[in-house]
């Protein structure tokens, strides 16, 4: 018995001289030495997945519109009141290079409406201070939000847009999306 543990041992130390077991393998991470042991294609589709992986929910519902002006996921609003705030939008990035969008959900991804809009804001327009704001009708727990961003923030003080938001909720309750966006985005003046 001795014989065969005494060869056994000679054997592994004979195939680690050797070569065969490569201790500089090992010595990586494990999510290495996975990538070693899988052909380049394989590994080519694991990081395409992995990078499909990693898009955040807000992200991807950005995806899924093709303008950056207003996301009206429940459709909301009429066509003419969607084609209206769509060119009023428009008209303050065009005129004012001001980034705005209206986001009227009914799930916010289990996120406080505050960071939700400004997760979503950033998902448009990038992480980078940049003019703009983005109004989140929620109908998910009714806690409407703005997020401001670059000169923006000097246009308005927090308690005047709660007082806009306050003056726009029996139109929201009644379900008068065009009138409570004509609240909400009076804080607006393409005038200037």
């Amino acid at each position: 018995m001795r014989r065969i543990f005494c060869m056994l041992a000679l054997g592994l130390y004979f195939i680690n001289l050797t070569g065969c077991i490569s201790k500089e393998k090992y010595a990586l991470p494990v999510s290495e030495q996975i990538k070693l042991e899988i052909p380049e294609e394989a590994q080519a589709e694991l990081l395409e997945t992995e990078s499909q992986e990693s898009i955040n929910p807000i992200a991807e519902r950005v995806l899924n519109f093709e303008n950056n002006y207003i996301h009206d996921e429940q459709a909301v609003l009429s066509e003419s009141e969607f084609e209206f705030y769509y060119n009023f939008l428009n008209t303050l990035h065009d005129s004012h290079a001001i980034n705005a969008t209206v986001v009227i959900t009914n799930h916010l991804d289990g996120n406080i409406p505050a960071d939700f809009a400004k997760s979503y804001y950033q998902a448009l327009f990038g992480e980078e201070e940049t003019n703009g704001f983005l109004l989140l009708i929620n109908n998910d727990n009714f806690q409407d939000s703005y997020y401001l961003s670059g000169s923006c923030q000097e246009l308005i003080s927090e308690q005047e847009l709660y007082a806009l938001i306050l003056k726009a909720t029996p139109c929201l309750v009644e379900e008068r999306y065009a009138d409570a966006l004509e609240i909400l985005l009076s804080f607006v003046n393409l005038n200037d």
